[in-house]
């Protein structure tokens, strides 16, 4: 029974493995930042919102203040869909920005034959495709929610006037109004009428 040949060290594999104990990696707070974000070129795929500055943060806040208003989420749910429609909406703005940047000072024949730059818009267009359908799927599914939430309150108040409206026939509410100075009264005439005051 013949053993098996030897394998014989790669020197390559060797020096890479020499070499990868001298690096440590970063070790300060800043240097990890930098390095966390060494594959982020864009930011529109992140889990997070990014708020690259102070102005941009004030600008996000403004966004998000208005759409609390209009939309109202209530709810866990609904805010959890809420969130992310704002973060789309927020996307969509720095998806322009973008754009007017890479656009910046280039005549528009030109670019048409820069094979860099169309690339650059074409991955551009297929991230502002895939929010803008994030974006309209949130914004369907918020409203049918709130719909529901609006037809049924409505139908319980329907059913609590259902429930009271037995009321309705009592002596109480069959009473005619009694005379008094405000109305004229007729038992075969038309309903009482508020006389009108002239100015």
């Amino acid at each position: 029974m013949q053993s098996a040949p030897s394998q014989q060290p790669d020197p390559q594999q060797e020096a890479n493995q020499a070499n990868s104990q001298h690096s440590t990696g970063p070790r300060t707070p800043e240097g990890k930042a930098r390095a966390a974000a060494n594959s982020r070129t864009h930011g529109l795929c992140a889990k997070d919102v990014i708020i690259a500055s102070p102005e941009e943060q004030i600008e996000f806040d403004e966004l998000l203040s208005l759409h609390l208003a209009q939309v109202k989420p209530n709810g866990s749910v609904e805010h959890v869909i809420f969130d992310q429609m704002v973060a789309d909406t927020w996307n969509l703005r720095r998806i322009r920005r973008l754009e007017t940047a890479l656009n910046q000072g280039i005549d528009p024949l030109a670019a048409l034959d820069d094979e860099a730059l169309q690339s650059k818009l074409e991955r551009i267009a297929r991230h502002r495709t895939r929010i803008e359908r994030s974006y309209f799927k949130c914004l369907r599914e918020l409203s049918r929610m709130q719909t529901e939430r609006v037809l049924t309150r409505y139908s319980e108040e329907s059913q609590a006037f259902t429930d009271v409206s037995p009321l309705l026939n009592t002596a109480e509410f069959r009473r005619r109004p009694g005379k008094s100075e405000n109305f004229k009264t007729n038992p075969t005439g038309p309903i009482p009428v508020r006389p009108t005051s002239r100015c």
